[in-house]
Order: structure tokens, then C-alpha cells, then sequence
């Protein structure tokens, strides 16, 4: 039998920021999914034409020999479809992430600048830069 083994975890996933975490969770485990039985499909194909061969994957010749056979079979075009689907919707996701951190930070920056044109910030001397406490009236 041969054994394809999927990542478990998109790496482009964001795993912190503040954009709807339960959207990147559920996407994350709809993609690792996917992978499995796209795997799982992928190697029942393989086995169906190869059924007395044991790692295809590894044998850059002979897989080249059958991946036009791979390429004509319904379900694999499907799952390809669909894998161009989830592709775009984690884009669509890491887009929505960076434009919400990108506001997140032109916010806090604003009001940073706020503060300081009104002197209401102190630097701290221990550090190069403000701590962003408020001046207390002595």
C-alpha cells in the first residue's frame, strides 16, 4: 500500500491577531481534511494502478508514468477544484487578517500620537522609547 502523509496544519493559517480566530480554526480543520482524503484518494488511485507497489512517491520516474492517468480520474479533478477553493479562501482570510492588523495598528498609532502631541506620555529614561504611562500631576 502506499502511504501519502498530509500536513496536519496550514502554515500560512494565522495562528494569532485578533480577526475572527474560530474562521481561522474551522478553515485550519477543513483544510487539514481535505488533505487527508485528498491523500487518501490519491493513494487508492495509485494502489488501483499499481496494486503490487509500494512507494510510487519515491520513484520520480514512475510516478511521471502515471500521473497522466491520476490527472483524468473525476474525483482527482474534484478534489483539485476544491483544493483551489480552499486555497482562495485562506488568501480571502489572510488578506482580512493583515487589513484588520494594519487598522488595529494605524488606531493605536493615532492615538499614541494623540497623546504625545497633548504631552500626556512620558518616556521612560530606562528605555529608548515611551512606556505609555500617563503624567502624573506632582
Amino acid at each position: 500500500m502506499v502511504f501519502l502523509y498530509p500536513q496536519t496544519q496550514h502554515a500560512l493559517i494565522p495562528q494569532t491577531g485578533q480577526a475572527a480566530k474560530n474562521e481561522n480554526i474551522a478553515l485550519a480543520r477543513e483544510t487539514s481534511a481535505f488533505r487527508a482524503e485528498f491523500f487518501q484518494l490519491l493513494n487508492d488511485k495509485i494502489e488501483e494502478i499499481l496494486p503490487n507497489y509500494d512507494n510510487v512517491t519515491n520513484n520520480n520516474q514512475l510516478y511521471s508514468q502515471i500521473r497522466p492517468i491520476l490527472d483524468t480520474d473525476n474525483r482527482i479533478k474534484l478534489a483539485h477544484q476544491r483544493r483551489s477553493q480552499l486555497q482562495d479562501r485562506l488568501w480571502q482570510r489572510i488578506i482580512s487578517d493583515i487589513a484588520e492588523d494594519s487598522n488595529r495598528l494605524t488606531q493605536e498609532f493615532s492615538t499614541y500620537q494623540k497623546l504625545s502631541n497633548q504631552g500626556a506620555l512620558e518616556l521612560n529614561p530606562e528605555l529608548e522609547y515611551p512606556s505609555h504611562q500617563l503624567k502624573r500631576d506632582i
